[in-house]
């Protein structure tokens, strides 16, 4: 099954963040093929997973974030994109 989602690119505190969200239209979820996802993204963009920080909003509304080389989920359970990046910037960095 393929996920079905639609994704941005932005910039938040200069910071570079590809943000994916899942349209839960009964395909497979966003969480469980968020890695096919960014290469299918960054195939298309001739881009590395390691240009941008990766959020994505699963199909309950929540942004979490990935860390594509690592396989890692970030649990940042904001409802808000911009909520989101904001506090993987302060987490990642350690400021606010």
């Amino acid at each position: 099954m393929k996920v079905d989602f639609i994704y941005n690119f932005r910039r938040v505190k200069g910071e570079p963040f590809l943000m994916i969200e899942d349209l839960d239209r009964g395909g497979r979820s966003l969480t469980n093929g968020i890695h096919e996802v960014v290469e299918i993204i960054c195939k298309e963009h001739r881009s590395s997973p390691t240009d941008f920080h990766i959020i994505y909003r699963d199909s309950d509304g929540v942004w979490d974030g990935y860390v594509y080389s690592t396989f890692q989920f970030i649990p940042l359970r904001q409802h808000h994109w911009l909520k989101a990046a904001t506090k993987y910037i302060n987490e990642q960095y350690g400021s606010d």
